[in-house]
């Protein structure tokens, strides 16, 4: 334990011993906090590297869990919970000689963060990507476009590898042509990517980090031939019907601040917005 007034930090050095004791609050806030809550479930039997290893942690007051924090290097460290914790939280990072190189965080907290942490190491940040969170429960009801979805074959990588670095490139990502190539492949394989037809490929959209009772929709790219016809709507309505109907409770996506066109589509299905997330890279000193 790592005490700081009323506030106690708990460490852990394994990913199952850290979701057993925040489980409880992070399933309170499922859909919100499923960054964590899908990490922690996909690396759970996963045995920590002792030469980058996770760091792991939940900050208390009274027995109740006010913050989590999971970072699994070199991906982002992931931030939910509450600012007042922050100071605790960084001190901790900053003793143990932490590098920050990325964080996703609901965004008042992810803003919080960054001036703590400036102010504690000198690291300034820069803003790579504001979110907005929607979560659906129920689909609205709509008239699909013309065509069908259908679950991406192995026939499909190199279009939806092509599609993916076109989605990337518009979206300022650094993914290479040939990782997206690679990632298309994997996620067709592993039976996560679909496509809607209309006489051709036109749309795609994909699932990703499943929780007990949500999973996120991701990857939604239609070319720019193809957009304002209605396909991406169909294939995300589509896919998020059948995740619903197969027993999840809810599915999740994320769209981009900066593109309103994007969030009336999902809006218009019946997903709501939930919250406000974002991603920051930090300069090491």
């Amino acid at each position: 334990m790592y005490g700081g007034e009323n506030m106690e930090l708990e460490q852990f050095s394994e990913i199952k011993d850290f979701y057993k004791s925040a489980e409880s609050f992070l399933m309170k806030h499922e859909a919100a906090a499923e960054l964590i809550t899908s990490s922690c479930l996909a690396d759970m039997e996963v045995k920590a590297s002792s030469s980058n290893p996770p760091f792991l942690c939940c900050i208390r007051e009274g027995g109740d869990i006010l913050l989590t924090a999971f970072m699994n290097p070199p991906r982002p460290l992931l931030i939910f919970g509450k600012e007042e914790a922050l100071p605790l939280l960084i001190k901790k990072l900053a003793m143990q000689d932490w590098g920050i190189s990325k964080l996703t965080a609901p965004a008042k907290l992810a803003r919080a963060f960054a001036e703590m942490w400036l102010r504690e190491t000198g690291n300034s940040h820069r803003i790579s990507m504001r979110m907005m969170l929607y979560r659906l429960e129920r689909l609205t009801a709509f008239t699909p476009t013309l065509g069908r979805m259908r679950q991406a074959s192995l026939k499909d990588s190199e279009l939806a590898g092509k599609w993916l670095y076109e989605m990337g490139s518009e979206t300022r990502s650094l993914l290479t042509e040939q990782e997206a190539m690679q990632t298309a492949r994997q996620k067709i394989q592993e039976k996560r990517v679909y496509i809607w037809d209309s006489d051709q490929p036109v749309s795609m959209a994909a699932i990703t980090r499943p929780t007990k009772n949500g999973m996120t929709v991701n990857m939604v790219y239609t070319p720019p031939e193809h957009r304002r016809k209605g396909f991406a709507k169909s294939c995300v309505a589509d896919l998020s019907r059948e995740l619903l109907q197969s027993g999840r409770k809810f599915c999740t996506i994320y769209t981009d601040e900066t593109n309103p066109s994007s969030s009336k589509i999902y809006s218009d299905i019946g997903y709501e917005e939930i919250g406000r997330y974002t991603e920051l890279a930090f300069n090491q000193k």
